[in-house]
């Protein structure tokens, strides 16, 4: 990346990052990108299941370079409700790429698939309770901090989360999910 006369990276514009599918070619940098992201590791089974439903997964990519990754998968709704909900697996950023808008486009790719599916109701996730900053993130975003799980976590410090949820709103006229630059 180049720097401009301060020595600075320059700032990154939300659309200068694209998204693609996640493969087995690339599969070994969404590895990486959790492994420097995450405090917990994950199976080789989370992996291997990624490229199956690529709709529901994407890297992200900033001059070419992967810096980001979102994970979701669907899962029915509590209490016999109707639907379903899409929950946010992973989503990161390798620290460098932050404050680039990236968390923010791969954020909105899965709102915006979201909201085209009429059966899928809201959107939710788990934040560790240490992580202050994507607490804070994901409630800039809109979501709602609705409970604090005890244990949540196997093999870490504190193992407490956040579960935040996020209706979906569905409109006549949703945005395309696979508009904009797709690196597939």
């Amino acid at each position: 990346m180049s720097t401009d006369a301060s020595g600075a990276a320059p700032k990154a514009k939300f659309e200068e990052a694209e998204l693609g599918d996640i493969t087995e070619k690339n599969l070994q940098q969404v590895k990486q990108i959790h492994q420097v992201v995450f405090p917990i590791t994950y199976n080789p089974k989370f992996y291997q299941s990624l490229p199956k439903n690529p709709q529901l997964s994407k890297i992200a990519y900033f001059s070419d370079i992967a810096v980001g990754v979102v994970c979701c998968t669907l899962h029915p709704r509590p209490n016999d409700q109707p639907g379903s909900r899409l929950y946010i697996m992973t989503l990161g950023v390798l620290s460098a790429y932050r404050n680039m808008g990236i968390g923010k486009k791969l954020l909105q790719y899965v709102l915006d698939y979201a909201a085209e599916k009429s059966n899928i109701h809201e959107v939710y996730l788990h934040v560790w309770v240490k992580n202050e900053d994507a607490l804070n993130w994901y409630l800039k975003q809109g979501f709602k901090n609705v409970e604090t799980i005890q244990n949540y976590y196997k093999n870490i410090e504190e193992p407490h989360c956040h579960l935040l949820v996020k209706p979906v709103e569905h409109s006549a006229v949703a945005p395309s999910a696979a508009s904009g630059k797709s690196k597939n």
